[in-house]
Parts: C-alpha cells; structure tokens; sequence
C-alpha cells in the first residue's frame, strides 16, 4: 500500500490477528497489516490526536499533588501504587514539586502527564514546562490552565503559542514519540467555549463536573452540561476529556455536598461519557492530607474503596479505548426510561436505522458513530446508579429490536478487548438480541458487514514487531501490564 495516498486520512486497523508490521507514515505512526486499509475519511478529530493516540494508552488518570502524608511512602512505591490501580497514565500537579514522581514514573516506563499551576508569571510557567520536557521523552499531555474566565483566555493563548513555538510540540521527537497534547481544563459555567476553542486552539476540549451528592442524588443537569461540551467537541472537531468526580465533601460551607463515588456511580461517569464520544477521563482527586474520602485516604494514606473501584473498571475502558478514538459521534444522544424523568435534555429514542427500538431497559442512554468506511455503531449504557451500589446490583436486561436484515451483530467485548459475534432472533417482522448490562455500564456494538470493527492494534500483537518499533519508540505501549510482561 503507498502510505503518501493516505497523508490526509486515517488508517483503518481491524480485530484480526497477524499484524506484524509497524512504521511510520506521512499522517504521523501508522500500523500497518494485511488487512489494513485507508479510510474513506479524514481521521475523527485530528491528525495530531489520532497519532497520538495510537502512541499512547487510552487516558485514564488522576490528579496527584505530590501530597505524601504518615506513613509516608517511598518514590517507588508512590508510582507503583498509583499504577496498581490500573490507571493507565500518571499525573503530576506542578513539575517541580511532582519532579521525583514524573521521573519514577519515566524510569519505569509507566506514561505520564504534568499539569502546570496557574503561574502568573510567564517565566516561571517556562520552568515548569522546560522542567517537564526535561524527564525522557516528556509528558504525553499538559494541562497549563485550570477553570479560566474569560479574562485568562489571552493568558491560556500566550502560553500555547509559546510551547508551539519554542518547539515543545512539533510532532515527534527524535525517537518517533509524539509530542504532548496542550490544554486548559475548563468549568462550563466561567467561560464561552467557543470563544476560548477558536482563541487558544486547544488539543482537547476538557471540562470538569462533578454529579454525585451527598444525599444519594445525581444532578438532573448531567447530561444538559455533557450535551454542551459534545456539541462543542464535534463543531470544532476537538476531541473531549473530562475530570470525574472520585472525592468527597461534607462541609456545607465549602460547596456542595458531594459523595464518595460507589461502584456504579464510577461506571455512570465512565461509561456515560464514552458514549457521548468521550476519549479520555481525568480523576479528581487521588489524594489531599486530611481528606479521608479520595482514591487515597488523606489522614492514613491507604486506598479507599473508589481505588478497587477504579481497579474493576479501568481495563473494561482501556479496552472500549482501543475503538473508540477511530470512530465519530453522529446525530444526538437519546434515552429511555427513567432518565427521562430524572435528568434534563434528555431527548427520548425513538429508534435509528436498523436498531428500531428497545425494550427492558428501566434508565438507558443510546448513541451512534461512525467510523472512516462508514460503519455503523451504537452504545447503550444502562444508567442505573446509586450510593452504596455495586454494578451487579443494577444490572438490567434489556431487549435490541432490528430491522429484519439484521441477522448478526459485533459487540466489543469489555472484558476481554475480543469481538463477540451476535446472531439476533426472529419474531415476527423483526429480529431481537437480548443483553444483560451491569449498572452504569455500556457496550459498543456495530452492525456486522463485510467490514471488521475498527480498532487499535492491541499491544501483544507489536511486540512481534519490535524491531521496527524501535523507530517509532515505545510510548503507546509504556503502561500496558501485557507487554510488560513479556518483555520480562
């Protein structure tokens, strides 16, 4: 295949073994095989993200302030414990005070990315990101502002177009690692979206909010505030981020009143998301002295239960990850259920296409995407939640109603990263798949044609390849416990 013809498109990777061969093309790292081919369209967002992610795991991370209270722990065992958690990238709040921890995570080859503070000052915002760039190949990605207004915009534009210019960002460096992705964290409520998108030219479009309160609620304006930044995210053609909530606030006077996250609350924020097009999850917060109620309990410094939580659920993201950075969100998410009643936006489904309908289900939320040969893919997630609950304890069955064409359906199996391979059943002038969903979770499925699901290859299958990688270097793969694994 000429890899010049696809300079301007993406690279199609499909579910089947035998891939061996890896280089790098005029789009940035491309994988190729015998069953590759390239897509009728441009890559879903942009030509910098869609390298990037092919280098890189899909983000999972949370915010570490370097906070190490009694009983205190090593370097070491700060980035191994954090790794542990099965988060797939590290982060560090400031590259100075996070220095030791960003150089551990480096030196054992777990990815990371440095947030830098809110500096007033020009020059000591450039130590930090000097600082940063500094430690091996660099961060994956850099947060450089934190819930600006509209007066900081100038400001997040300045720092941007210094980091471009001073080549901090200049597509790969000498060992084929791609550059890191720039970005402000926003609050939907402090600034115009579109203003800050067209004066800063982010990498993502990240936003922060926190649903989950204290008294077994979940803000009804959930999904109006996720519909703000996806329509964002898709008119600017910026992939979306997002910070989840994983602390707890019980003082009145500090704001709301938030809960620590349980088990399905975890997968509502995560699966949620991913099926309003989301592509990276950010945590707030690992750990902060005095706080008890984190990842990490702040007054003994051990996991609490929101780190097992995060443990059963990262690997099922991780592997919808290897698919969903390929494929494009199309027409508006829609819902069943009592999330008509419970939140605001919520636009009922009605059916879409082959998939005409849904039954069973008591709270679901319906999406559609597109990959670059036109495919068609849905997921559903069933929205069912609650303080003190566990994914099992909400799971929900629901019925798939098909057109009568339909006689199979791929689903992406989460558990496993494998395809499943679904035959529906007749009924009369239709076809139906029954599926169980634990609580807050979702599948992606894609109607079953000629063409395979687009996916990342998974990283067992490079290390076949490693010879060749050696040109592209190894960040894509830094994280991954499969291929560490092997490598031993």
């Amino acid at each position: 295949m000429n890899n010049a013809m696809c300079k301007f498109k993406t690279w199609r990777h499909f579910a089947k073994p035998g891939v061996i061969a890896v280089g790098i093309g005029m789009a940035g790292v491309v994988f190729v095989d015998a069953t590759s081919v390239c897509a009728d369209f441009d890559v879903a967002y942009s030509q910098r993200y869609d390298a990037w992610a092919r280098q890189n795991p899909f983000p999972v991370s949370a915010l570490h302030t370097a906070t190490n209270p009694v009983p205190s722990l090593t370097t070491e065992q700060i980035i191994q414990r954090y790794r542990d958690s099965g988060m797939t990238q590290f982060t560090g709040l400031g590259p100075v005070n996070s220095y030791d921890n960003l150089a551990e995570a480096e030196r054992v080859g777990y990815a990371w990315q440095a947030d830098v503070k809110n500096y007033d000052d020009m020059n000591a915002f450039q130590t930090e990101v000097n600082l940063a760039m500094s430690i091996g190949d660099g961060p994956t990605a850099m947060r450089i502002y934190d819930e600006p207004g509209e007066v900081d915009i100038p400001v997040i534009k300045e720092r941007v177009q210094w980091m471009r210019s001073a080549g901090v960002q200049q597509g790969f460096n000498e060992t084929g690692v791609a550059s890191p992705l720039i970005y402000a964290n926003l609050s939907l409520f402090d600034v115009d979206i579109d203003n800050y998108i067209e004066q800063v030219d982010p990498d993502v479009l990240s936003y922060t909010w926190y649903p989950l309160y204290r008294d077994g609620t979940t803000d009804n304006h959930h999904f109006e505030f996720m519909k703000i930044a996806r329509t964002a995210s898709l008119e600017h053609n910026v992939p979306l981020w997002m910070f989840q909530q994983t602390y707890g606030r019980s003082d009145p006077e500090s704001g709301a009143l938030y809960r620590l996250p349980s088990e399905s609350d975890m997968r509502f924020q995560a699966f949620t998301f991913l099926g309003q097009g989301g592509l990276g999850i950010r945590y707030f917060l690992y750990l902060t002295e005095g706080n008890p109620e984190a990842i990490i309990d702040g007054t003994t410094n051990q996991p609490t239960a929101v780190y097992g939580h995060i443990q059963n659920v990262t690997p099922e993201v991780e592997n919808m990850g290897r698919s969903l950075p390929l494929l494009r969100p199309v027409d508006e998410v829609a819902f069943l259920g009592q999330a008509l009643i419970d939140f605001d936006d919520t636009p009922l489904f009605t059916g879409r296409g082959d998939l005409q309908n849904i039954t069973g289900g008591t709270s679901l939320q319906v999406s559609f995407f597109e990959d670059g040969l036109g495919e068609e893919y849905f997921m559903v997630v069933n929205l069912l939640h609650g303080d003190g609950l566990s994914a099992d304890d909400l799971q929900d069955t629901i019925r798939l109603w098909f057109d009568s064409d339909v006689l199979m359906v791929e689903r992406l199996n989460r558990l496993t990263g494998e395809i499943d391979y679904l035959e529906t059943i007749f009924a009369s002038s239709q076809r139906y798949l029954d599926v169980t969903l634990p609580g807050g979770t979702g599948d992606l499925f894609k109607y079953h044609t000629d063409e395979s699901f687009a996916m990342i290859p998974e990283p067992m299958t490079l290390v076949m390849a490693m010879p060749v990688m050696v040109m592209m270097g190894s960040r894509r793969y830094r994280s991954t416990e499969k291929l560490r694994s092997v490598g031993r």
